[in-house]
């Protein structure tokens, strides 16, 4: 039950609604709702939100109307012309992918690792299990079994490499020949 202070409003949620939040989402939820009075927009892609956005995403991807897919797409050529720099000497990558989405914008920089034979592991991090799943198989459809990828369930809002859920990633990279590039 949520109780607001002010207004002393209950509300009572069902039972659907506890199968998809956990226990910290739904303090987070109260904690935005009280403070800021707005549900983050994190929590959209929770019970089915996932898919609208993956086909919301790719017409975006496809049409370029939007304003934001063309700078994504600008981002993603400054971000393969840099890597050369970023990865110099080391002999593999791993790509931890911070609210992946769908991998739409990562695409052409997995290519070009994969092409290189540089890519290790590509490591997708969301808060929402069903992105996750639809980021796996958007990876498999394009790329096969030239990816190792690993999708964690995490907030990183709430959540730090130091944690549990990021540990085995942040210190894989202490292997000279591995590094950890992150992106978001």
């Amino acid at each position: 039950k949520f109780k607001n202070r002010k207004s002393l409003k209950v509300i009572d949620a069902s039972e659907a609604f506890y199968k998809v939040f956990t226990e910290n989402h739904i303090f987070d939820l109260i904690k935005n709702i009280e403070i800021n009075k707005e549900v983050p927009l994190k929590y959209s892609y929770m019970n089915g939100g996932a898919e609208s956005w993956d086909v919301h995403a790719n017409m975006m991807w496809s049409s370029n109307d939007s304003t934001i897919i063309p700078k994504t797409k600008e981002l993603t050529e400054y971000i393969l012309n840099y890597l050369g720099a970023i990865v110099g000497e080391y002999k593999k990558v791993n790509i931890i992918d911070i609210g992946p989405g769908n991998g739409q914008p990562i695409k052409n920089i997995l290519s070009k690792l994969i092409s290189e034979n540089k890519l290790n592991k590509y490591i997708g991090i969301d808060i929402s299990p069903d992105m996750l799943q639809i980021l796996q198989r958007n990876i498999t459809a394009w790329f096969g079994e030239s990816v190792t990828f690993e999708g964690i369930v995490g907030d990183i809002t709430r959540d730090t490499f130091q944690s549990t859920a990021f540990r085995n990633i942040a210190y894989e990279g202490e292997n000279a020949s591995i590094i950890n590039v992150v992106v978001y």
